[in-house]
Formats: C-alpha cells, structure tokens, sequence
C-alpha cells in the first residue's frame, strides 16, 4: 500500500472512530490543515492534544475572532449599536439569555447567560442589559430591543431611566405575532368575548389543520401515502414561532390538490380501518369546498396586517426623518395623503422627543434644531424651484396667450398652489432668522447687543437705500 492510500485511511478511521459527520470533510480548515503539512517540512510534528486544544488554543482562537471583529467594533461610535436579547432552552432546557449587538456593519453575539436557577424579573433583565451595554459602550447604544413579555418592558424602562439616550423597542415580529395568536386562537376569557365571538371560527378551522396534519404524521403507512402524492411535507410548526398559524395554512393550500387525491385514492380507503372515525373526518374536511374557502379567507384577510403594523416610537420618526426616500416625489405620490416628515405634525412631534433625549444639554439641542430647520427649508426650497420648472406647468405658461377654455383656471390654480408653497417657506424662514437673532442675542453682552443691533439698523438703512436707488434709476 502506498503512503497516499495509508493516509487516507487513518483519516477515514479518525472520522469513523470519533463519529465525526463527513460534512466536516468540507471544513476549509481542515483541508488548509493537511495542505500546509504537506507543504512544509515539520518532521516530529505531534499534532495538539486534548488539554492544549481546551486551553491554550482556545483562548489564541478567541483572540484571534476578537481581532476579526474589530473592524465592526469600530464604527459604531459613528454608527451606532442596537442591542437585541431573547430568550431559548438549550437541548438539556436549560433557560438562556442571548445578548446581540447590530449595527450597520452587521450583528454581532456578545454573550449567552445561563439564567438557571434565576428569578427572571425585571430587575434581574435590567442588570444583564446593563452589563452588556456597559461592554458595549453606554454612548455608542441607541437602542435594546426585546420582546412584550411585562419583565422584559419592565427592564426596558429601567434602561431607559438609567440611560436617557437609550431607547426601548418592543420586537415587531413578537408584536405581530401576538396578534395573529389574539384573532386566530381566540380565547373566551373574561373582556376578549366579542374577538371571541367574531373569530372563534378561525380558531375551528386551525384546529381541523392541526388534527389532519396529526393524523397523517402520526402514522406510517398514512404518511407514505402522503408522500407519494405531495413532494412537498406537512409543517410542524412551533407554537413560538412567527406566525405559526399562518404558516400551516399556507403550506395546507399550497398541498391542497395533493391531499384531496390522497384522501379519495384506493390506497387510503385500506388504511382508514383502524380509525374510521377520524379518517373520515380527514376526508370530510378535504373535500369540502367550504373549508377551503375559510382557508382562503384567513389567508387573505390576515396579510395586510404585516403591512398595518407601524411603530410610533420617537426613534422611529426620526429614522423616518432621516430618510431620503420619503421625501421623493416618487413616494410621496405613491399613495393618497401622503406627506414629507417635516410636514407631518406626529413625525414631527415624536421626532423633536428623540432630539431632547439625545441631546439633553440646551445648546447642543439648539444646534442640531437649527441645523434641522435649515435642512427642511432648503428640501422646500428645492420643491419650489422644481415645481417652476416642471414640465405641466411650463406648457401652461407658454399656451396662456392661446388659451381654450379651462386652461386660465388650470394655470391659476397652479399659480395658486405655487404661491401657498413660497408663502409656507417664507414663514419658515422668517422664523428661522427670528430664532437665530434672538438666540444671538440671549449669547452676547448689553454692550454686543447695543453695538450689533446698531449694526443691524445701519445694513437695514443701507439696503434700503441701494433699493430705492434702482427703482429711480428703472423709472428713468
């Protein structure tokens, strides 16, 4: 036997003995192990043993993933960081807490706690966050986001009176979920009778889901049969996850052809005997039209809730703000009533919250609010002169010497609304220069502010005289 085959099989026996799956024959790592020793001359090489791999090697490798993420460690003073936490059980159920940090430059895990043998309250939440955000960075967080769980929006709020720059954000996905659960598992408790009574249907219908998707899977040669029709599987879909409901219905229709020929088929009419009762409740299902459309129904009525759902929270609005996108004619027109955020009154509201609270000290809120104001006036601005120059109004101007009935109207409506735009930016910039004044003023001495007024009256004086002085000259 050569030295190649000889190779070959003491690795195959190292996979066969450690039980190693041989998808790990693709690891790139170990392909780059065994080329770089057969590349290189390390005669007496003894590869590392069990306490040198658990020690040493280990905490090198930890180093070495540290130093790999530097690069997204560092923008996130510019960035910022959002910190996520959930919950899970490991396979021996052990309660954890997961601790995520994300920014712009992709996630990053900080930490699993185990929470064994812990009272999980707010307060013990509260001071995990904490000990992540401190490693983090309390100035490069902007936000936690949890889920709705009370002890998690209780932690959320002692984060919040610790850090007043931070913000906590219920998961929408959980939000969403949680409503889904309220109109498709409606429960006839005490103050949910009427969604009770309005969707206690629905909660019928994913009943018959989860007891046909039972009886199939439940049974061998019932699933055989199955499988023999639909290349696609029945879901079995955890009550936790996203949606779950949903996510049955939507994989019982797309099989829908699939299991009405299994259940009209000869080989289900042999395999029925054992529980009549049930199979043909199965097939009574199946076949029904009517089911099918309550199927439907749900389906249909329940997606436009992933659009409904919109957060109202200060850092939302000012992320919407901060947007480009939102102030393109483009979607602005793209449905009816909508407008800019510097035009929408609870944008605006929400938005000028979030600057209080990441500038807490006056003179830097101040600024960034007169930095704000002068953005939003110069956005107006530019609408201005594009609507001058935009092509339907042009044709108007240039028709009004020829105009046919209804075209004056035309134009003076434009006219109109052109004169409502400038009269709006004129506002905003004679409030601008007002508070720019008075900010200068509140800055200066009685001495700078006798000098600077008298300065200001003179230039006013003087403009008003060059002004004065081409009128006469046009008048000649």
């Amino acid at each position: 036997m050569n030295v190649r085959a000889q190779l070959d099989e003491e690795i195959a026996r190292m996979f066969y003995t450690g039980g190693l799956p041989f998808n790990f024959a693709r690891n790139p790592h170990y392909q780059r192990a065994f080329t770089f020793a057969a590349t290189h001359d390390i005669a007496g090489y003894v590869p590392p043993g069990y306490n040198k791999l658990r020690t040493s090697l280990l905490l090198q490798e930890k180093n070495n993933v540290d130093k790999l993420l530097q690069p997204i460690k560092a923008t996130w003073p510019e960035k910022g960081v959002t910190i996520v936490c959930d919950g899970w059980s490991d396979p021996t159920r052990k309660p954890l807490i997961n601790f995520m940090a994300t920014s712009g430059n992709g996630p990053m895990f900080v930490k699993a706690v185990n929470c064994f043998g812990d009272v999980k309250d707010k307060f013990f939440i509260a001071n995990l966050m904490k000990e992540v955000i401190d490693e983090v960075g309390h100035q490069n967080v902007v936000q936690i986001i949890t889920d709705n769980a009370s002890n998690c929006k209780g932690a959320g709020e002692i984060i919040e009176s610790m850090y007043p720059h931070i913000y906590w954000t219920p998961c929408v996905v959980h939000t969403l979920n949680l409503a889904l659960k309220n109109i498709c598992s409606a429960k006839n408790t005490e103050g949910n009778e009427e969604t009770y009574d309005l969707c206690n249907w629905i909660t019928e219908i994913h009943g018959d889901a989860v007891q046909i998707k039972n009886f199939i899977m439940n049974h061998n040669m019932r699933l055989v049969i199955f499988q023999r029709y639909s290349p696609l599987k029945l879901l079995s879909v955890a009550d936790t996850r996203f949606a779950s409901i949903i996510v049955m219905l939507k994989r019982f229709k797309l099989i829908k052809r699939a299991l009405q020929a299994m259940v009209i088929s000869d080989e289900w009419a042999s395999y029925k005997e054992d529980d009549t009762g049930k199979a043909n409740f199965v097939k009574e299902k199946l076949v029904s039209d009517d089911w099918w459309d309550k199927v439907a129904y749900i389906i249909d009525f329940t997606m436009p809730i992933y659009d409904m759902l919109r957060s109202y929270t200060p850092l939302h609005c000012l992320a919407h703000s901060l947007n480009p996108r939102f102030y393109s004619d483009g979607w602005l027109t793209e449905g009816h009533g909508r407008v800019a955020p510097h035009r929408d009154g609870e944008i605006s509201r929400e938005r000028m919250k979030c600057f209080r609270r990441l500038f807490p000290n006056d003179d830097d809120y101040d600024k960034c609010e007169t930095r704000r104001e002068e953005r939003e006036l110069t956005q107006d601005s530019a609408t201005i002169q594009e609507s001058l120059a935009a092509l339907p109004l042009l044709k108007l101007v240039r028709r009004y010497g020829g105009r046919i009935d209804g075209e004056l109207s035309e134009l003076e409506s434009a006219m109109e609304n052109m004169k409502v735009e400038m009269l709006r930016a004129l506002e905003r910039a004679d409030k601008l220069r007002r508070t720019t004044v008075r900010k200068l003023l509140q800055a200066l001495s009685p001495v700078q502010t006798v000098k600077f007024l008298a300065a200001s009256a003179e230039f006013q004086l003087t403009v008003r005289k060059w002004g004065m002085q081409k009128g006469q000259e046009r008048a000649r």
